[in-house]
């Protein structure tokens, strides 16, 4: 991992106020919701094991998308739009982005964090500490809001005191599968159906 540089900074805050919504659900345990989430530190992951394995992900779901055609369904989430320079990222010059790419949000434990950062998500600890409502995976959000309602801070007298983590996470979205309900949906969403 690497310290993130200003610019990247400035997007991160960018994002972070314009997904933030004054709404809590019933995920939200502890205190009152801040009025504002202020980017304190930000690191940024240049594995190039785990960028490889995104890399050839991201290509198989490029052709997936490419045999669905007009009947993929693309969801612009509400952080396309909160920092367009961070989404240019995500698009090819010549391409595109193909396999609808983009950045959501993932709250955390400042030590889990870190872990993620150097060794990507472990499925298998997926809801460990919160629950899985919609079965196994790795959750991810829109808003701000929502991913600090996952965010935790560590009070064992270590160097991350009082802070919360919430990743920014390049994450492929490919053809999107939409529910409202609670539920095991594993098998839809890896099926490629």
């Amino acid at each position: 991992t690497i310290p993130a540089t200003a610019e990247e900074k400035v997007w991160i805050q960018k994002l972070l106020d314009g997904t933030y919504k004054n709404k809590s659900t019933r995920d939200r345990v502890g205190g009152p919701m801040a009025d504002r989430f202020v980017v304190v530190t930000a690191l940024r992951s240049e594995h190039p094991g785990l960028w490889d394995k995104y890399a050839q992900r991201r290509a198989k779901v490029h052709q997936d998308m490419k045999r669905r055609g007009s009947s993929a369904v693309v969801v612009v989430p509400k952080t396309a739009n909160a920092c367009p320079e961070l989404m240019q990222r995500c698009s090819h010059a010549k391409v595109g982005n193909p396999a609808n790419e983009v950045y959501l949000f993932h709250g955390s434990s400042p030590t889990s964090a870190i872990s993620i950062l150097n060794t990507s998500f472990k499925v298998d600890l997926a809801g460990a500490a919160r629950g899985t409502m919609f079965g196994p995976g790795v959750y991810m959000a829109e808003s701000s809001s929502k991913a600090d309602e996952y965010a935790r801070d560590e009070s064992m007298g270590g160097a991350y005191d009082g802070l919360f983590a919430v990743l920014v996470c390049r994450v492929i979205l490919g053809s999107t599968y939409v529910v409202e309900k609670p539920g095991d949906y594993h098998k839809e969403c890896t099926s490629g159906s």
